[in-house]
């Protein structure tokens, strides 16, 4: 089987027409596994092939019955849904189709219509609880509807800072609210699917949440501060019935307000606190992704920022889901594999009847006791490593990525130098922490120094003899470089003295503070990286570094003497590792790029949301009037051309296509300082 669904129950009247339901309208190598918790249904459930039925006699509540009903399960899939259901026509196959490993995703909610209630004379009521005709006085009868409403229908969610859940209208206003599969902050939790994988390590169905409550805003926080992502797939859809009318028109579960309580205040302290499953990102991180957000002031944001402040000074387990799709692995406008990148800054681097139990196809446990020896799968949270010390887990590589050709030969899967991992397709990704500037000239802060100069739109830097503007090396990589080449140029970055931050699409846990983005290599990865990497950083002053140049130490004696300009260093040569050619221009390429870390913020960003709009015309390198300006350090860093290269190469006049850009072309037979480069 490919998908099992998986169907918690008690008192549900609906069960048997959510799953004749489901069978009708099913396509794929899909399953049902109904869990019947303290109770057989009424009506009788018919014998099918695709149905499995998991019986107990005394009800564990609603998560805990999801659980069990998971544990039978051997498909790829797992999608939860409620009793009182009904679906769009192949909607599993519908879902499957654009299903990634790391998200979690939910179809299109439509409203159940599921019954009137009829009189003798005709009158008609709405669904309810039951009860004599309004109208008349007579008694009434259910007459069956089991119709998908076409309005309302809902497509995405969040919570407020309480956290409660709450419908996102606003959001499908918004452009990247617009489209077949967009994000959502949070879900509603009558259905929703995942991979069997993610369900375990997320811990899902956390029974520490009691049976009930607060679902929707585990599941999703839980998807995407691990680096996933909560999707809304609009090419398929259920319908929901609400009861919400009281009566024999109620929940089916007993609804303890004290263990719904329970279930806030643990959401709440996971949120705030951060502290769920597998969590690499901040919670801040995500309602900055979403802001503005109804429920949200902007007090609230801030405390969560706090919060997010101590996350992120420790060291803190990294999962690789397949894709990211956080951050994200791809928008369905944008090229995720790279096809088509013609910049030059692409070459750097996600049943039986219900009184039976003798069929093959019933399991049944006794009671409570019987289940004392299925635990829930461990699921691994805040694994901190103090120094170079890792536990058995990190060295043996359990529940890790696996690493293929990684760049630096000690990879693991963990972070060091408290760093942070990022998994995300990001417009606001993990807020910057600063630290303390040590000179002779003052102790000013970072911060301080920040605060004194907040807005890009300042014409020139102060130029305070008490603060020294702090450097930082931002390098990005997609981990597909030759080692010998990726060993040589992290080297040479390691001797600089200045200090690195590292955004990659596998860890490297032991070059500077890493944040490990698994995505796959294109655009949006490309920016997500930047931007991460530009948010993580505690410099003011940003040199970006791709994985495969050289860099000369006096490329970053450069200081920009205007905050909103972006510098590019000229002095670079070109070197082709096939047959030794070397030539240079004097071209902006990111790979010599210098600017204040504010401002690199504001343009990235920008390009970010150019991307995500599915906007054609964009450009990799910061342009403009009077925006930039170039430098030439005293020796020239060395720009390696491989065969992972995407983009074209250029030997001579001829491959300019505009041959305006082809200024201060020349070929050499060695580099000044360089030599004759042997790679």
């Amino acid at each position: 089987m490919d998908l099992s669904i998986v169907i918690p129950a008690r008192n549900e009247m609906f069960l048997k027409q959510t799953i004749d339901d489901i069978l009708s309208h099913i396509e794929g190598e899909t399953e049902i596994i109904a869990v019947l918790d303290g109770k057989w249904a009424e009506p009788r459930l018919v014998d099918h092939p695709r149905v499995r039925i998991l019986y107990f006699p005394e009800s564990i509540g609603q998560r805990a019955a999801t659980n069990q009903g998971v544990r039978l399960s051997q498909a790829k899939y797992i999608m939860k849904c409620d009793a009182h259901c009904s679906f769009d026509q192949g909607f599993d196959v519908k879902m499957m189709k654009e299903m990634h490993d790391d998200w979690t995703c939910v179809p299109c909610m439509r409203n159940l219509w599921a019954f009137d209630w009829i009189c003798p004379d005709g009158h008609r009521r709405y669904q309810g609880p039951s009860g004599p005709c309004k109208d008349c006085g007579k008694p009434t009868e259910r007459d069956m509807k089991w119709i998908g409403k076409e309005s309302p229908k809902s497509t995405s969610y969040c919570f407020d800072s309480l956290p409660h859940f709450q419908y996102f209208k606003e959001y499908s206003k918004r452009p990247e609210g617009k489209g077949d599969i967009t994000e959502t902050m949070s879900l509603q939790g009558s259905c929703f699917m995942l991979t069997r994988e993610k369900y375990w390590e997320l811990n899902i169905c956390d029974e520490a949440f009691g049976s009930w409550g607060s679902q929707g805003i585990q599941v999703a926080c839980s998807t995407w501060l691990s680096g996933g992502r909560v999707m809304c797939n609009k090419k398929t859809w259920y319908a929901h019935l609400f009861r919400t009318q009281g009566g024999n028109f109620g929940f089916p579960y007993e609804m303890s307000g004290r263990q719904q309580e329970n279930a806030k205040k643990l959401a709440r302290d996971m949120l705030y606190n951060n502290k769920f499953p597998k969590q690499i990102l901040p919670s801040s991180w995500l309602v900055e992704r979403f802001w503005p957000i109804p429920g949200w002031a902007q007090k609230d944001l801030d405390d969560l920022k706090l919060a997010g402040v101590k996350f992120m000074s420790q060291s803190v387990f990294v999962p690789s889901p397949k894709s990211i799709t956080g951050l994200t692995e791809s928008f369905s406008s944008v090229d995720v594999d790279g096809k088509g990148m013609s910049s030059e800054t692409m070459s750097h681097p996600g049943f039986p009847s219900a009184g039976s139990n003798s069929s093959e196809n019933v399991n049944s446990m006794a009671n409570k006791s019987q289940m004392s020896g299925v635990a829930t799968q461990p699921v691994i949270t805040n694994m901190i490593n103090d120094g170079n010390v890792l536990t058995k887990t990190h060295r043996e590589g359990s529940d890790q990525p696996r690493i293929d050709n990684s760049v630096d030969t000690n990879f693991g899967t963990h972070i060091s130098n408290s760093s942070i991992s990022s998994n995300s397709n990001v417009s606001n990704p993990i807020p910057a922490s600063s630290s303390t500037i040590n000179s002779d000239f003052g102790k000013k802060t970072s911060d301080e120094f920040r605060s004194n100069k907040t807005s890009v739109k300042e014409s020139h830097v102060v130029h305070d003899p008490h603060i020294i503007p702090q450097k930082g090396i931002l390098f990005f990589t997609d981990n597909q470089l030759n080692l010998k080449i990726a060993h040589k140029v992290q080297n040479q970055l390691r001797t600089i003295g200045l200090p690195i931050t590292s955004v990659s699409l596998k860890p490297m846990p032991h070059f500077g503070k890493n944040i490990h983005i698994p995505m796959k290599r294109g655009y949006e990865a490309y920016f997500t990286q930047i931007l991460a990497g530009l948010e993580a950083s505690d410099a003011d002053i940003i040199f970006m570094c791709e994985h495969d140049v050289l860099y000369h130490k006096s490329h970053f004696d450069f200081t920009p003497s205007d905050k909103t300009k972006f510098y590019f260093n000229h002095n670079w040569w070109r070197y082709h590792t096939s047959d030794g050619f070397i030539c240079r221009w004097d071209a902006n390429q990111v790979s010599g790029l210098c600017a204040y870390r504010t401002t690199l913020l504001a343009w990235y960003k920008a390009r970010m949301d150019e991307v995500k709009a599915g906007k054609k015309e964009w450009s990799f390198e910061p342009k403009g009037e009077g925006k930039t300006e170039s430098w030439k350090s005293e020796f020239p860093n060395v720009d390696i051309r491989h065969t992972g290269t995407m983009t074209k190469d250029k030997r001579g006049i001829k491959d300019f296509r505009d041959k305006s850009t082809a200024k201060g072309f020349e070929m050499a037979d060695e580099i000044p300082y360089w030599g004759k480069i042997n790679i």
